[in-house]
């Protein structure tokens, strides 16, 4: 098996693995306690959901993907509520999914990873 795939297969497992945590923790959460913040420059866990789902779209789907580059960055960080726990949970899971089908199209040293040439599964 080539580096390559090796590297990327881990990658993938890593991402699946830790967005499982991630929503774990949560369905574990109210609502009112996703978007609690101690004090008003501090982001709340659903900001750091909002900001993980925009920079996996950016490096991923753009940088790797190709695709527009649509993310809102400042608004991920804005937010202070009006997404709830299942619509949180199900933007992680379609954005981890998402990322998780860019493969390489041959080996990295034939320039495909730099030539955007990737795949999708």
């Amino acid at each position: 098996m080539e580096l390559g795939t090796v590297f990327t297969d881990y990658s993938v497992k890593k991402l699946q693995q830790l967005a499982d945590r991630i929503d774990d923790c949560l369905q574990r959460l109210e609502d009112s306690e996703i978007w609690w913040r101690k004090a008003g420059a501090q982001n709340a866990a659903g900001n750091l959901v909002l900001h993980l789902c925009g920079n996996l779209g950016q490096w991923i789907g753009t940088g790797v993907g190709g695709n527009p580059d649509k993310r809102r960055r400042d608004e991920e960080f804005r937010a202070d509520g009006g997404v709830s726990r299942e619509e949180l949970r199900e933007r992680l899971r379609d954005r981890v999914t998402e990322s998780c089908r860019w493969r390489p199209s041959s080996h990295p040293s034939s320039g495909s990873a730099t030539s955007g040439k990737f795949r999708s599964n």
